[in-house]
């Protein structure tokens, strides 16, 4: 996962890479694994990323889903929506 993780933040944009360390949000099954976030946090920091932060998502995880697509949904160009045909 750490390596998955690298090359996500590899292909991020420069601009970016900082909001995205400061965001890493662990869901579904591997996320119940004991002690991943800090593990991922402390492999992060070893490797000489600043400020990352990895958390794990609760039961209240629909609600991060609902302001994540919220966000993404402002920041989208009015170019970039699809129209959908009933």
């Amino acid at each position: 996962m750490f390596e998955l993780v690298k090359v996500a933040i590899a292909r991020a944009s420069t601009d970016t890479v900082e909001e995205l360390l400061a965001n890493i949000i662990l869901t579904g099954g591997g996320s119940l694994i004991r002690n991943l976030d800090s593990e991922l946090q402390r492999l992060l920091l070893e490797d000489g990323y600043e400020k990352p932060r990895v958390l794990t998502v609760g039961p209240g995880y629909k609600e991060l889903v609902a302001k994540g697509a919220l966000v993404a949904a402002r920041q989208a160009r009015e170019g970039q929506w699809l129209e959908v045909a009933n």
